[in-house]
């Protein structure tokens, strides 16, 4: 299975629902290839608990062979949410192909 998505978070979106996407592709146990690209866009941005949602979904897509990750956001996006996505990924046992984004940027 194959899924795209790319998100373009604004002032009318708030973290819940990042973090209600991330749970339901959590659901697809049998996903291979993942395309996630997240805009986020001052004053909406994405967190840490937007972050820490989409850890959860990564550690439980256990037959994910191909991800591509990019991530917009701004200052809200801490070391710890970083640091917290890159344990997610290297968890990713199947993993074969990797193209990860990641922009923070301040207002």
């Amino acid at each position: 299975q194959e899924l795209s998505i790319h998100w373009y978070v604004n002032e009318n979106t708030s973290d819940d629902g990042c973090c209600q996407m991330t749970n339901a592709i959590s659901s697809l146990s049998s996903l291979s290839h993942l395309q996630l690209h997240l805009h986020g866009s001052y004053p909406s941005s994405i967190t840490d608990r937007t972050m820490k949602s989409m850890c959860t979904m990564l550690r439980s897509l256990i037959t994910l062979s191909h991800l591509d990750l990019s991530l917009y956001g701004n200052d809200e996006i801490t070391d710890v949410g970083v640091i917290d996505l890159m344990d997610a990924i290297q968890s990713l046992q199947h993993l074969s192909r990797l193209n990860l984004n990641l922009y923070r940027y301040y207002e």
